[in-house]
């Protein structure tokens, strides 16, 4: 116990090593805060485009509604796509 209180006032009372230590702590802090980015990326990957109604076929009498508007008739398409989010 008495070589560590020793060793411990060494350190403590050698001038240049605390200036060291503290040096490198005042220098860890502003990187830490200034120079790390933290941002998150968010990425957006296309897994899957697919085609869901294909018009190129003339059925008689067949309307595709789609929220109250026939796709149809202007001559829309209706696609089904997959997304993969990433961060």
């Amino acid at each position: 116990m008495d070589t560590e209180n020793n060793l411990f006032s060494k350190i403590v009372t050698n001038k240049y090593l605390t200036t060291l230590f503290g040096a490198i702590g005042f220098s860890f802090g502003i990187y830490a805060t200034f120079f790390v980015d933290d941002r998150p990326i968010i990425t957006l990957e296309t897994i899957t485009n697919s085609e869901v109604i294909n018009f190129s076929t003339e059925i008689d009498d067949l309307k595709i509604i789609y929220g109250n508007q026939n796709i149809r008739e202007q001559n829309n398409t209706l696609s089904l796509i997959e997304l993969k989010v990433t961060n």
